[in-house]
């Protein structure tokens, strides 16, 4: 069954004045060919950029995950893609009175029930479709019958009812209305945790969506923007879809105009579907990510001079470990990043913690085995960390330290002259860093998130910058030839220079 012809016929669910970057997501997402759409720029974009077109699966990707603005038919897709997911999906696996589930979660009900209104309305307003539906819709759940004449179960949910309505069946896959806003701050839907839940009930072709606007840059959906925008393949197809490439009649011009004069913010999520920094954050997104390596966590060792530090925590909060070291221009480069996290019930030991990082001390050729930190328990970590073989060193990196800090970071980051690791926890840590505005001045809050961090690395990590040594230079080799060594040692040589060559012979005669 084409996602394509399904969508956009009067008899499926009638977006007829779809445009062509909404087919060509109908293609992508079925692992169709683009045919004459591959060329378009608004569909290169949509991938992130022309390499990605070469990477397209061929197949329905496991995961499709598009990032859209509002108003966009996103809902009207989600319940085409349900609707399809019925007919084509494998029951083999089914045993007698069990009943497959397609799952379509929220984070509210309003938007939930937008999916379903599609569904309903759809569905019976088409000869072609009702002819599947085994009952009239009722509730929160729609009956369609499989070409095999086994029943299968669409089910809308939202808030804390999704999350246990996924386990409950054999799923023939899911959307997720909404996925970007899905961090689990909420407490209604912890996003990643869910799809974990999910993935060991998806039977053989079920396919997961993950659709919704952009906001904040943090949680999984930003995570696998950085990590796999532009880099397609057969187990995830991240998209992104601007308003006027999606609905051009609503995002005309002067309505796009009017919104960046109003909302700069807004503009930005709803209309060209980038994620937006929070008010308060030191850092922009897009300046850390324009920072960040691609490809290698780790750096390997080179001939400049490295320095380490560490945060260490022994609980909740998480010990990180970052190892910088200067380019041959001065400007730093993170080489390596660790962490390790505890519990209120298994603690970490500092003792087995020095004694993992040793070996990546020795590794990058750190002098001593030297490694900083902040003063906090210094007189306990320092026989721990000696007993391990390592030179721990006191910083005393007190609270008013923190603003030279951060501007430092600050102006690093703006100006692209460090290089970041892809590392999602340091990523988040640092932007997560706010900048508070107090009566007189501002100050640096590291708040905390739901995973138990507190910006672990953001210490670890300034604390090391403070500490970068000079970049070493190694010595050029001479490139002259014997011709023009010789006219080089007869400029230097007393014969080129008569006046020199005079003063010699009137100290030799006076000696």
């Amino acid at each position: 069954m084409n996602l394509e012809a399904l969508l956009t016929h009067e008899q499926g669910f009638r977006l007829t004045t779809a445009t062509p970057l909404q087919r060509a997501i109908c293609r992508m997402e079925t692992g169709e060919p683009l045919g004459e759409l591959a060329e378009r720029e608004d569909v290169i974009e949509c991938i992130g950029g022309a390499q990605a077109l070469s990477d397209l699966p061929t197949v329905a990707p496991s995961t499709s995950v598009l990032m859209a603005a509002v108003r966009t038919a996103k809902s009207q897709k989600a319940a085409a893609k349900a609707f399809r997911a019925t007919q084509i999906c494998n029951l083999d696996m089914l045993e007698p009175g069990e009943i497959a589930r397609y799952s379509v979660c929220s984070i509210d009900k309003d938007k939930a029930e937008a999916v379903l209104e599609h569904l309903s309305g759809k569905i019976q307003a088409s000869p072609l479709l009702s002819a599947v539906l085994l009952k009239p819709p009722a509730g929160d759940s729609i009956f369609l019958m499989h070409p095999s004449g086994k029943p299968v179960e669409i089910k809308v949910m939202a808030g804390k009812k999704a999350g246990g309505g996924l386990v409950a069946r054999w799923s023939i896959g899911a959307t997720f209305d909404e996925a970007p806003r899905m961090n689990g701050a909420d407490k209604k839907i912890n996003l990643p945790d869910s799809i974990v839940a999910l993935r060991a009930r998806l039977l053989p072709g079920a396919q997961i969506d993950l659709i919704g606007s952009p906001w904040a840059p943090a949680g999984l959906i930003y995570d696998l923007f950085v990590d796999r925008f532009g880099r397609p393949g057969a187990d995830l197809l991240f998209m992104v879809a601007k308003g006027p490439d999606m609905h051009p009649t609503h995002f005309t011009p002067e309505f796009c105009a009017k919104l960046l004069a109003e909302d700069a913010v807004a503009h930005r999520t709803d209309v060209l579907a980038k994620f937006c920094d929070p008010p308060s954050s030191l850092l922009s997104s897009i300046d850390v990510e324009l920072c960040s390596r691609r490809g290698l966590l780790d750096l390997e060792p080179n001939d400049q001079e490295h320095t380490a530090a560490i945060d260490p925590a022994n609980r909740k909060n998480a010990w990180t470990l970052t190892i910088v070291r200067p380019k041959l221009n001065g400007d730093p480069e993170v080489a390596c990043t660790r962490q390790w996290t505890g519990s209120h019930a298994a603690p970490l030991k500092s003792s087995r913690t020095f004694e993992q990082i040793r070996p990546l001390l020795e590794l990058y050729g750190i002098e001593d085995n030297a490694l900083w930190t902040d003063q906090a328990n210094f007189d306990d970590k320092w026989e721990l960390a000696q007993d391990a073989g390592i030179a721990l060193r006191e910083d005393p990196f007190t609270d008013s330290e923190w603003r030279t800090h951060a501007k430092n970071l600050e102006k690093l980051v703006t100006e692209h002259r460090i290089e970041l690791p892809p590392n999602a926890a340091m990523r988040a840590d640092i932007l997560g860093i706010q900048k508070k505005l107090t009566e007189r001045s501002w100050r640096i809050v590291l708040p905390n998130t739901q995973d138990g961090r507190h910006g672990d690395y953001v210490p670890s990590l300034v604390l090391a910058l403070k500490h970068l040594p000079s970049p070493r230079v190694a010595p050029q080799p001479a490139t002259m030839d014997d011709d023009e060594k010789r006219i080089c040692d007869f400029i230097n040589s007393s014969k080129s220079n008569p006046m020199k060559h005079a003063a010699q012979r009137l100290h030799g005669a006076f000696r």
